[in-house]
């Protein structure tokens, strides 16, 4: 079958080219309207984002207050905590020395002068002792010696208990007096 076309050429051709051009726009017009689309979401994101930044650290100060407010009350406890541990000690420590004291009277003998005590608490109920002392005779040391221990096995009477006393390697003797050290170790009674 044979066609034949009574439209001139340019008509038929300005018709194409009006044809192409509206393609062309409904294109570039979904293009357009895409990147908006797309530009908006975007920058609705930002927005939102934006927000959501700024109410979590507006959350984030109030945080912030909060843990150094938390903080201050951790160091507050601990400085009361180490006070009080104090406190407790010297409580504790303040009726060792008077009992410590009562009891050492009791078992020097008269013969025997401290010259220096140096104590070192090793706990709440106990104290080591270093003592530098004079005696008038050998006989005197030996005797205070005894006493010592035998407040360990219960034959001389005190509140508490002298332990592990040592004579140190320092001994002078001689006919005025004899200088000696000792180590013991007291704990005071229960």
């Amino acid at each position: 079958m044979i066609k034949i076309n009574l439209v001139p050429q340019d008509v038929l051709d300005r018709e194409v080219q009006k044809q192409r051009i509206a393609q062309v726009g409904v294109v570039a017009g979904v293009v357009v309207v895409l990147l908006a689309g797309v530009s908006y979401a975007h920058w609705h994101a930002k927005v939102t984002l934006q927000a959501e930044l700024k109410v979590a650290q507006a959350e984030m100060e109030k945080l912030k207050d909060a843990k150094n407010k938390l903080d201050l009350a951790k160091r507050r406890q601990e400085d009361v905590k180490r006070r009080r541990g104090i406190l407790q000690e010297l409580l504790s420590s303040r009726k060792l020395y008077p009992v410590f004291m009562s009891d050492m009277i009791d078992v020097l003998p008269s013969a025997v002068w401290i010259e220096a005590l140096d104590s070192k608490n090793t706990s709440l109920e106990s104290l080591d002792l270093s003592i530098s002392a004079l005696a008038q005779r050998p006989e005197d040391v030996a005797g205070w010696l005894r006493a010592l221990n035998s407040t360990s096995t219960g034959t001389f009477k005190t509140r508490g208990q002298f332990s592990a006393a040592v004579l140190g390697a320092d001994i002078t003797i001689s006919e005025l007096q004899n200088k000696f050290s000792l180590k013991m170790k007291y704990d005071a009674p229960r």
